[in-house]
């Protein structure tokens, strides 16, 4: 990456002889990754845990409810059946 000048000089900005924007990247770098990876656990990883919690009561809530209604005692192939079928559609 260059910057062509009027007097038709090519100046690198990655070149540590013509800027120090490497230096000042490493820097930036260095010290905000801590601040960074803090606020991906804080901030996006809860909110997944959170939502993904939510799904797995909801979905086990539905479940309950099912429970509830069926009253006809399924053979435990047809109920392995359901149970596969549910945790295919969850993901």
């Amino acid at each position: 990456m260059g910057i062509l000048t009027s007097f038709l000089i090519i100046i690198t900005v990655e070149n540590p002889e013509h800027s120090d924007f490497a230096k000042l990247r490493t820097m930036l770098i260095q010290s905000h990754m801590h601040d960074l990876k803090e606020t991906t656990q804080d901030f996006h990883y809860e909110n997944f845990r959170a939502k993904a919690i939510a799904r797995i009561s909801q979905g086990s809530s539905k479940e309950r409810s099912k429970l509830k209604r069926d009253s006809s005692f399924d053979s435990p192939q047809e109920i392995l059946q359901q149970k596969e079928a549910e945790v295919i559609d969850f993901y």
